[in-house]
């Protein structure tokens, strides 16, 4: 992120060659008005699909690459959050559709007032998901969590309900069939919402110990990330098969779980060419497999109707 300076220009430096998208986001805080400038694609586009990339080659300096921003109108997005304890402060954000780097570089929070009353202004038309938190005090406590989804139009969006409820935990072990010695720490489980973007995942460490915290309720797809060298044997979590089907994880769960890595996973080989039929360098063919599909390297990727019905876990 480069934010420009008090004469509007900007400077990016040390990209790796390659053609890129290029945006622009107004940075968090400042004066809340009637009109907000959204986030705008080079050279003043809404989204990618009317976005004009830029390509960059081994050493080049491109310049001449400005935006026009436009304004837009802006809204309110207001509610109640409810069921949290006496004294409790909880915090309200407000998270844009989209890529998660846009999510996290443009999401916004307020802290409630005492009666659990909030309200996000210069919201510019757009969908988002609304999310509450109330951050546990000590070891002793636990997470509350609410979210919702809410659409932005051309008005004021009041009465957004958001009941706080226990947020969940899935603890557990990768273990490593036969002796052949293996980084477990690489190993990463993940909860991907099916209605939503919202994702909770961790890393193991070095001895296959893994626990994330602070799940929200509601269905998921499990995403894993396997250690280079090995493939997936198994996952269970709880007393389902978690590589056949989404989960739906109830509030206050703790659950546990139990990954079995191997090593000797498939290979597979090729090439790959241009339109032409030349030689095409500088391209990396990635294996992208849904838990739904078991083995393998397994990333984020995934379609509602890719997965068997989700089991509801308690």
């Amino acid at each position: 992120m480069a934010p420009s300076n008090d004469l509007g220009e900007y400077r990016i430096s040390n990209l790796p060659p390659g053609k890129y998208f290029l945006f622009a986001a107004p940075m968090p805080g400042g004066i809340v008005r009637t009109e907000a400038v959204p986030l705008t694609y080079y050279p003043n586009a809404d989204d990618t699909s009317g976005a004009t990339p830029i390509p960059v080659s081994p050493g080049a300096q491109v310049s001449g690459i400005d935006f026009k921003l436009r304004k837009r109108p802006a809204f309110v997005v207001s509610g109640r959050v409810t069921g949290f304890p006496e004294n409790g402060k909880p915090y309200v954000s407000i998270i844009p559709d989209g890529d998660p780097t846009i999510r996290e570089l443009l999401t916004r929070s307020v802290t409630t007032n005492p009666d659990g009353s909030f309200a996000l202004r210069g919201v510019t038309a757009g969908r988002y998901e609304i999310r509450a938190v109330l951050h546990a005090k000590d070891r002793h406590d636990q997470l509350m969590f609410a979210r919702r989804i809410v659409v932005v139009g051309k008005q004021d969006v009041a009465d957004v309900d958001l009941p706080l409820s226990l947020a969940s935990s899935v603890v557990g072990t990768v273990r490593l069939a036969g002796d052949s010695p293996a980084d477990l720490g690489r190993f990463r489980l993940g909860f991907h919402g099916v209605d939503d973007n919202s994702d909770f995942s961790h890393q193991a460490d070095k001895n296959g110990s893994l626990e994330v915290t602070g799940i929200a309720p509601g269905e998921y797809a499990v995403v894993i990330v396997v250690p280079r060298g090995l493939y997936l044997k198994s996952l269970r979590i709880g007393d389902l098969d978690a590589t056949s089907q989404t989960i739906e994880i109830q509030p206050g769960s703790q659950l546990k779980f139990e990954a079995l890595l191997s090593p000797g996973g498939g290979r597979i080989d090729g090439k790959v060419e241009d339109a032409d039929g030349k030689p095409a360098a500088r391209m990396s063919p990635v294996p992208t497999r849904t838990i739904c599909e078991v083995g393998g390297y397994v990333s984020s990727q995934r379609s509602r109707t890719a997965c068997a019905p989700s089991r509801t876990m308690r």
